[in-house]
């Protein structure tokens, strides 16, 4: 199954706060949520961190590709130059789907993330520069 009809919603603005995106596919809704450094330092302010989680049973199916374009644009409409991600290491299908919309890898961290099912999984950092 194809998704085919889908909906992107910002939740909130994009002057200096965190914002949201929402996509629902029936009753499904995948979410993502920027979580940009908000330093005063000027350093950093180009940054922007995103992740998104959706439930294993509607993986492929587009949502994730949908969330991560609105992503982009929300980050580009908001001045970003660049966007950066985590991803565990086994979820090849996202890492795929990042690398497909541009995203490279930069770095692994063998202990990001410790998951009460499986103990410690390594992460994957990966950034996109933005226009």
């Amino acid at each position: 199954m194809k998704y085919t009809t889908f909906h992107v919603q910002q939740l909130a603005d994009r002057k200096g706060k965190p914002w949201q995106a929402r996509a629902k596919y029936k009753d499904v809704y995948g979410k993502w949520k920027e979580t940009s450094k908000m330093l005063p330092n000027a350093k950093v302010k180009h940054r922007a961190e995103f992740g998104i989680a959706i439930d294993k049973n509607y993986w492929g199916i587009g949502i994730g590709q949908a969330l991560t374009a609105a992503c982009i644009s929300f980050s580009n409409d908001a001045g970003y130059s660049q966007l950066e991600l985590e991803v565990v290491s086994d979820n090849e299908g996202a890492i795929s789907l990042y690398r497909k919309m541009g995203f490279i890898e930069f770095g692994r961290n063998p202990r990001g993330f410790i998951s009460r099912f499986q103990g410690w999984q390594e992460l994957v950092s990966m950034r996109l520069e933005l226009n």
